[in-house]
């Protein structure tokens, strides 16, 4: 959870709770450390990299290490290419994925100088535009090979749209991590209705973090770290299902798959409505981070998202809500 807000002079006040829906595993670590040495050895043959996540980051962090201790010790292996991995582009989705990349401690020959997208290319489609654009614009008409580094759950946006541009594009695509839900998830959902009357009442929130960052009109706050809280075999959260009074006043979803992850626990907590439900009933309202995720709600919810946020960043989250609010 971020706690970089923007406030106003509007007098509401948010608490946000934040916990994962799911769970990321690193995978073909060895895989991607042996393109990332193949190519330093042959002075490149990539013309660029796409990474359009924090995790696929992260992944590119490990094998650069493998990479960089390997080529420490062969002192005649090329490290003093003019083009290795640092000159080549880097397309990223979304200021989070540049902002990582951007500060991650790589060697030289394997750091980035060049970070194509962030804040403008919140979305696969976006950043294919972008790109698309970009060779465009350099009349680049051979096809620009580059390595595509994937989860196991990803939208198909970026492929589809380059494909319909009809952009010079070669996708070597690599998945570098695995997702899946968070075994704590339903746990969270449990936790956090038995707090919330106490988070109404603006009260202290018993097994809350400690933590609690306050910005003008804005408190924040998100539940410990797993070890850090009682276990859920506890008797304490054990003894009774939830009372389904206890809602969120806000749900915010931040993309399709996780989503697809949470809906049965969020339906079992009559946090969204079910499919012929009544629709009179009084349900917590509904934002999300983009038309990929507004489109998700509208088929899997069957309904018109309250609040839809046009980048991925706080403030433009915490605008669409404010806004959809004094509509009212």
């Amino acid at each position: 959870m971020t706690h970089h807000l923007s406030t106003d002079d509007d007098s509401r006040e948010y608490w946000i709770v934040s916990y994962p829906i799911l769970s990321h595993r690193l995978e073909n670590i060895q895989a991607l450390a042996d393109r990332i040495l193949h190519a330093v050895e042959n002075k490149v043959s990539y013309d660029g990299v796409v990474i359009t996540s924090k995790r696929a980051v992260q992944a590119w962090v490990e094998a650069c290490k493998q990479v960089a201790s390997i080529m420490q010790e062969r002192p005649d292996s090329g490290m003093d290419s003019e083009r290795i991995w640092s000159t080549v582009p880097y397309y990223v989705v979304g200021p989070a994925t540049a902002k990582a990349l951007n500060s991650a401690l790589l060697a030289p020959m394997l750091r980035p100088r060049e970070v194509i997208g962030a804040s403008d290319t919140g979305t696969g489609a976006a950043l294919a535009q972008c790109m698309a654009e970009r060779f465009a614009a350099q009349n680049v008409t051979q096809p620009q090979r580059l390595l595509y580094l994937v989860g196991s759950k990803h939208s198909l946006s970026l492929q589809e749209t380059l494909e319909e541009l009809k952009a010079p594009v070669e996708l070597d695509e690599l998945c570098v991590y695995s997702t899946e839900k968070d075994t704590n998830f339903e746990y969270h959902c449990r936790l956090l209705s038995n707090e919330l009357p106490h988070a109404d009442g603006m009260q202290s929130m018993h097994k809350m973090s400690p933590h609690v960052g306050r910005h003008n009109n804005l408190k924040l706050t998100e539940l410990d770290h797993d070890e850090d809280m009682l276990s859920p075999t506890d008797s304490h959260f054990a003894v009774t299902p939830p009372s389904h009074g206890q809602a969120p006043k806000w749900i915010v979803f931040f993309s399709p798959s996780g989503g697809d992850y949470a809906l049965s626990d969020l339906e079992a907590y009559n946090w969204v409505r079910k499919p012929k439900a009544d629709k009179e009933k009084s349900m917590p309202k509904i934002a999300c981070i983009g038309t990929t995720t507004a489109s998700w709600v509208r088929e899997r919810l069957g309904v018109e998202p309250d609040a839809i946020a046009g980048r991925p960043t706080p403030d433009a989250l915490r605008d669409a809500i404010v806004n959809s609010e004094r509509a009212e």
